[in-house]
């Protein structure tokens, strides 16, 4: 299973500003994120994501509808400094933690629902890409990595929201006219 964040998907040029994350990096759902010390130099944000169920490599944006059928959020602790963000590349220094996979039935139409978060006194709302720039996202990191099940590609940029993280801080984040929990943490 492959993790990789797309920065800034609704910018031109975003294509080549795809990054892997290591499997060391990954987060549990539903567990304590233990902090640091130096918390303060660190931010969290919550962040769509898509899940690749089949086998592809070189995909059209045409047919990308056929290669996910769920979507979640997941959680990015990273530096709040972007020189050291850069420079570190994901690989150390960070937590991502995916939630629960929440099925679609028909991706050709995929209207993501909305997705609350809620942390500590805050609530927001989180806003999933258009099904045109998943398709594009898709179809770019397809060229250069073959897609695998499991595979879970991640949106930055406008679509996620800052958490300042805290001791003591919870989150939970859901789909309000079901009350399904997508993904629920607490910083200690």
């Amino acid at each position: 299973m492959k993790t990789l964040i797309v920065e800034n998907p609704l910018r031109e040029g975003w294509q080549r500003r795809a990054v892997a994350i290591p499997d060391s990096a990954m987060g549990r759902n539903r567990q304590p994120i233990f902090l640091p010390d130096n918390h303060y130099m660190l931010e969290g944000e919550i962040l769509p994501a898509i899940l690749i169920s089949r086998l592809g490599k070189h995909i059209t944006p045409k047919f990308a509808n056929r290669y996910f059928d769920a979507f979640t959020v997941v959680h990015l602790l990273q530096p709040s400094d972007p020189k050291l963000r850069n420079a570190l590349t994901y690989s150390s220094d960070y937590v991502l933690t995916p939630g629960d996979r929440m099925q679609i039935e028909d991706t050709s139409n995929f209207i993501p629902p909305t997705i609350k978060m809620e942390c500590g006194r805050n609530i927001s709302a989180i806003e999933f890409p258009d099904s045109e720039a998943i398709a594009n996202a898709i179809s770019l990191i397809s060229e250069n990595i073959t897609l695998k099940n499991g595979d879970i590609i991640v949106f930055s940029g406008r679509e996620g929201r800052k958490i300042v993280p805290e001791p003591d801080l919870k989150c939970r984040i859901s789909i309000p006219e079901t009350d399904l929990t997508i993904l629920e943490f607490h910083y200690k």
